[in-house]
């Protein structure tokens, strides 16, 4: 290995991990190219990695691939992991990162939820700033070394401050310079999170008896909606209660049979979407209802839930069996034409979103994509931008291939269909022309969740490019190849839920 640009030996000393990381487990937050993942590997640590950047993107694959070793991988924002999914650490390193994070208690405060034992943080820290004062100097665009990712430069005070309300006794600290070393342990009095878990809406007053509100994104948050403000989404214990299940014909006709498909029994939030968005959910292409009847059991219950879809006998039997049994949840057909789904002269191909402008903070279209022509596509994406929160998120899957394979391909085909009596069986789309669709509109993926196997759904979590942060490359589609058919309904779709 090259010796780069800077060495991190000499922060790897200070950390004073070596006696303590054998059979810990242990998550390097910000792994960047992989140094203080190896090292803890290298003193028997069980270590998960978690970088916004896939690893192929950048130097940690090329260190995997030098040591001939694969490490357990997280590809995601710090905001977006889940200790249910991923449980607890007993070591959390979170080295050169605080300072990237808009918001730094919020970061803290999800490191807390993670972290079991000890915090290692390393960050940039103006230790002349507001001297005898807990301040953090903010830093507009590139301003701070030329690197527009870097928000704040936070003074020591201001550091040991914030580890105090995020649940933490600080053991040491170290500043040299512009940099700031602090180890922390899990505060054992279980009053210290209170502050921040009211803030963040995880307990809100602690009454058992009614929903608790999930604070999203602090004060000004009413500002992230165009229309009318909304209460942030609700916490609420996943339901025991059964909910109907919708028959088997209208769940052939939305892929998955198995009822454990339209069910949450753990309560986790669905689509690996941090919890904050479920403010306000535009569910497009709500089908009989999958997504929403989980979405009724998720602990972070939306507000409001608005699910359309063009298949009049699907949104009539989520209207007779799960609106009333969740309140702000409302199903509205899509009455567009489609000769399979939703037949009948003079149906426009296209309407509108029946949605108001900037009013929802998360939009779904799980299998909607995939069975939209081109010309569909870019109409349903300018509505997307249309009704989402400037600080919204759009969840959706697609279909990708490489255009550059197919040269007879031109400028203006873009996507590729499998059924010449049904084009929106199923569509494929150009990975290129999507990234470029999106960036025309404004927009960008944050975040991409390969298929299974190579050629199906990715999941894309996308957002507007004026909300800032990074956004990414979608990346080839690597996956082993296998099979994924879809079922062959047993009743003609046209007559399925028909009153």
């Amino acid at each position: 290995m090259t010796p780069g640009s800077y060495d991190p030996n000499g922060l790897w000393s200070m950390l004073e991990l070596e006696g303590r990381c054998q059979g810990a487990r242990v998550l390097d937050i910000g792994a960047s190219d992989g140094f203080f993942t190896q090292k803890i590997d290298d003193f028997g640590g069980d270590v998960t990695a978690v970088d916004f950047r896939s690893k192929a993107s950048h130097g940690f694959g090329v260190m995997e691939k030098l040591l001939g070793k694969e490490f357990n991988y997280e590809h995601s924002n710090i905001f977006e992991l889940n200790e249910r999914r991923l449980g607890k650490f007993e070591i959390v390193l979170l080295l050169g990162v605080l300072y990237h994070l808009p918001d730094m208690m919020r970061a803290l405060h999800k490191v807390r939820s993670l972290c079991d034992g000890t915090l290692l943080l390393e960050t940039h820290s103006d230790n002349e700033f507001c001297k005898g004062f807990s301040a953090a100097r903010y830093f507009k665009a590139a301003t701070l070394a030329g690197d527009f990712t870097n928000f704040w430069s936070p003074n020591t005070q201001c550091v040991l401050d914030m580890l105090y309300d995020a649940g933490f006794d600080v053991v040491r600290h170290e500043a040299w310079t512009d940099r700031l070393l602090v180890e922390a342990l899990v505060s054992k009095d279980p009053n210290r999170m209170h502050k921040m878990e009211v803030a963040y809406g995880f307990i809100g007053d602690k009454d058992p008896g009614g929903p608790v509100a999930l604070a999203v994104n602090g004060a000004g948050s009413d500002a992230l909606s165009a229309a009318a403000p909304l209460k942030p989404p609700a916490v609420v214990p996943a339901s025991t209660d059964p909910l109907p299940i919708p028959p088997f014909e209208m769940r052939q006709l939305v892929g998955p049979t198995d009822e454990s498909a339209f069910d949450n029994a753990t309560g986790d939030s669905i689509l690996e979407v941090p919890d904050s968005q479920f403010a306000a959910v535009l569910d497009f292409g709500c089908g009989c209802g999958r997504l929403a009847r989980q979405l009724i059991q998720q602990r972070v219950r939306p507000l409001r839930y608005l699910g359309f879809d063009l298949h009049p006998g699907m949104i009539r039997w989520c209207q007779q069996n799960l609106a009333p049994r969740a309140s702000g949840f409302e199903f509205r057909h899509h009455d567009v034409e489609n000769a399979y789904f939703n037949p009948g002269e003079g149906k426009p191909p296209l309407l509108p979103m029946p949605a108001e402008d900037g009013a929802f903070s998360l939009v779904i279209a799980l299998s909607v994509f995939t069975h939209t022509t081109q010309a569909h596509a870019e109409y349903y994406l300018k509505e997307v931008v249309r009704v989402l929160q400037p600080g919204g998120m759009l969840a959706a899957s697609f279909f990708l291939f490489e255009k550059r394979y197919f040269p007879m391909m031109q400028d203006f085909q873009n996507a590729l269909y499998i059924n010449i009596e049904d084009p929106w069986n199923a569509v494929i789309f150009d990975r290129e022309w999507l990234q470029t669709s999106l960036r025309n509109l404004g927009l960008g993926v944050v975040r991409a969740i390969p298929p299974g196997v190579r050629g199906f759904q990715w999941l894309l979590h996308i957002r507007r490019l004026s909300a800032g942060g990074p956004v990414i490359p979608i990346p080839e589609d690597h996956a082993p190849f296998g099979r994924m058919p879809p079922p062959i309904p047993v009743m003609d779709p046209r007559n399925v839920g028909a009153a």
